[in-house]
């Protein structure tokens, strides 16, 4: 091994180190979300139950079996279970290392290595227990087998590129966007090839020999694969390209994050200049030629069998067919260009959708490469001994640059709210910290129910989980029922709701919790959202009030109320039943606060929000209809002073700070508490 060669093992490990770090780099702090659940769950079935599971979802059940094996090798904590993304998206890293260093030399190769390895596209994936990253490696990995068989075609190649080809089919089916965009690329290469059938033969018989087991391994799955790929439906409206092309170029080179950070100046110049097609110097081929030469010492005499110099300046021991430089600067714009040319077309491009874009990022990584690899070789006019080293270290700083600069990504990948995963893991510490062993949880989403019971094993083993609503579309009495049922043996209800317009339309749920429980509060954890109830206890007799709340245009009235306790428990809860009417709706919306204060005034607990929690807003109100609200608190231990008094108060959702007036007060005093009552 020659001195420049050992430098370039010791730059290429440097960099997987680094790449290394960036993805097990608290790895395993962020909770586990929805897709990561369906993971989980599928995990644990057996092999012909991942397999009917598979068949009815929208991915195919390679990664999930993969997965499987992996749980009983090294368990299941969230940084278990997402390794093997991580070391998948290491091995992509170093296979776009493999891909730039063979298709265009060491300076490309290296930078591709280092692209990927800060880009928070792939770092984001990495760290998640999906099947991305490992599609993003085996995409990386079947393009270089199919590089590999056209500059020599052998046994090797075609073994990987089937059976790379078979796992990423497997695996996504998005996969079929890199098989798209690799046929594109074998067919320019065949157009400019068949001049030579002694080099061009003996590749497209290795191709198609390898395309061709990969399709009889995957003969089982593909009536499956076109069912489901054909009738799974959309959400959400496709983005046009106007819009879809500046967020997925901003994904696919620097990550999610361009949008905290921006896309660096010197990568814009690096793509740009990937597109020059430049020779490289006479001095530096013969100099990679002498080296290769030195390790193919033993090469054969007959004509045909004779070494040909490849794009990266290498030779091969046999017979190869050499892939023009023209070419193989197509090969990462065309990867691209084919993926997003197929989303719009498709009218694939959501948000959603983006992960899917993720081998793609390879490609972006080998064009940026291969703009470095330009600038390092790149010849000046007025050329001096010292000349060449302003290119080079021109090219060493762009590179550095970009990798230094992506701190800041990296940072707001692991900081920044809009990147962080659904806290399920904090929503369950949250319902463990209410101290309701027996507490019902009811999950509204697909998927949620497998999460939540990774975390409820571990908070809450007691815990009766329930997935509600029941039925695709929705049986309302089925659901009714199993509600009735939760509310009549549990002290204390929470939903864990997610989507809420898809899964639950009609909001039926929540519905019949805020008029048959007692809410309490809800809360966002990430696009999750924890509403917490108190179940129905006996109530006190209803308490006429007659109070009239004066707003513009009109009056609310509260006519009535109740509370289920005239003494306040420690730790306990108080529960309120409020009677609403008005004689002419409000213009605007209204919320009602519910607060327990102290003897001087200052809160100890509250609760604000919308009549019935949000399903009856004010301006929703007809002459006369007497609205039935229901609030409750939940008392703090240790009580800090002897007395306390309930009110209420009513205000504008745009203006809290300004209640409507009642009885020449902001507020409208329900009951008064001592403390020694407590308990009793």
């Amino acid at each position: 091994m020659s001195r420049h060669q050992r430098l370039v093992l010791a730059l290429a490990v440097a960099l997987l180190l680094l790449a290394v770090w960036a993805r097990f780099d608290r790895i395993g702090v962020q909770s586990l979300w929805n897709d990561e659940g369906n993971s989980y769950g599928q995990s644990l079935r057996t092999l012909p139950d991942i397999t009917i599971n598979a068949a009815a979802d929208i991915h195919p059940p390679g990664y999930y079996v993969l997965l499987a094996v992996w749980r009983i090798l090294t368990g299941e904590s969230e940084f278990a279970l997402r390794a093997l993304s991580a070391f998948a998206s290491l091995l992509g890293a170093a296979f776009a290392f493999a891909l730039g260093k063979r298709l265009y030399g060491d300076a490309a190769g290296l930078t591709a290595l280092a692209i990927v390895g800060v880009n928070t596209f792939s770092i984001m994936y990495a760290q998640e227990a999906r099947m991305y990253a490992l599609l993003a490696l085996l995409g990386a990995a079947s393009t270089w087998a199919l590089v590999d068989l056209i500059l020599s075609p052998g046994r090797r190649g075609t073994i990987l590129l089937a059976a790379t080809t078979a796992a990423g089919l497997y695996t996504n089916y998005a996969y079929a966007g890199l098989l798209a965009a690799q046929a594109a690329f074998g067919l320019l290469w065949l157009a400019g090839s068949m001049i030579d059938r002694r080099t061009t033969l003996p590749v497209i018989k290795a191709v198609a020999l390898g395309y061709g087991a990969a399709l009889l391994l995957y003969l089982p799955w593909l009536p499956t694969a076109l069912r489901q790929v054909t009738q799974w439906g959309s959400t959400g409206e496709p983005i046009g390209a106007g819009d879809a092309l500046p967020v997925a170029l901003g994904w696919l080179t620097v990550g999610p994050t361009f949008t905290v950070t921006g896309v660096p100046v010197a990568l814009v110049l690096l793509m740009a200049l990937g597109l020059y097609n430049l020779k490289a110097p006479l001095r530096h081929e013969r100099r990679r030629l002498r080296d290769s030469r030195l390790s193919h010492t033993r090469q054969s005499r007959n004509p045909k069998s004779l070494a040909v110099l490849t794009v990266a300046g290498e030779t091969a021991p046999r017979k190869t067919a050499a892939i023009p430089r023209a070419l193989a600067l197509t090969l990462p714009p065309l990867w691209v260009g084919v993926t997003l040319g197929g989303f719009l077309a498709l009218g694939l491009f959501r948000e959603a959708n983006l992960k899917f874009l993720l081998p793609a990022q390879i490609a972006v990584a080998l064009w940026i490469g291969r703009g470095a690899w330009v600038l390092w070789h790149l010849p000046l006019r007025h050329t001096r001994r010292w000349t060449p080293l302003v290119t080079r270290v021109t090219a060493v700083l762009m590179v550095a640059a970009i990798v230094f600069g992506a701190r800041n990504g990296l940072a707001a990948l692991h900081n920044d709210p809009e990147f962080q995963r659904d806290d399920y893991k904090g929503i369950a510490q949250a319902i463990a910290e209410d101290g309701q062993p027996d507490a019902a949880v009811i999950l509204n989403a697909p998927g949620q129910i497998e999460v939540f019971e990774y975390y409820a094993r571990r908070y809450g083993p007691g815990w009766t989980l329930a997935a509600l609503p029941i039925g695709l579309t929705v049986d309302a009495a089925a659901t009714e029922n199993a509600l009735d049922a939760l509310l009549s043996t549990h002290k204390r209800v929470y939903a864990v709701l997610w989507g809420t317009d898809e899964r639950d339309p009609d909001q039926l749920v929540e519905r019949i919790l805020n008029t048959r429980a007692y809410p309490i509060d809800e809360n966002w954890y990430g696009s999750v959202r924890l509403a917490r109830y108190v179940t129905p206890g006996k109530l006190g007799h209803s308490i006429p009030s007659g109070a009239l709340f004066d707003f513009p245009g009109g009056e609310l009235e509260l006519v009535d109320y109740a509370l289920s306790s005239t003494v306040l428990t420690e730790g306990g809860s108080l529960e309120i039943a409020l009677n609403w009417r008005v004689d002419m709706p409000p213009v605007q919306d209204y919320k009602i606060t519910v607060q327990l204060l102290d003897q001087d005034g200052t809160l100890i607990v509250q609760r604000d929000a919308e009549p019935v929690g949000y399903q009856r807003p004010t301006s929703t109100w007809a002459p006369d209809e007497i609205i039935h609200d229901r609030h409750a608190l939940l008392i703090p231990n240790a009580l800090p002073a002897p007395q306390y008094r309930l009110i209420v108060g009513v205000y504008a959702s745009v203006s809290p700070s300004e209640r409507l007036p009642v009885a020449g007060n902001d507020a409208l005093t329900l009951a008064e508490f001592n403390l020694q009552d407590a308990g009793d």
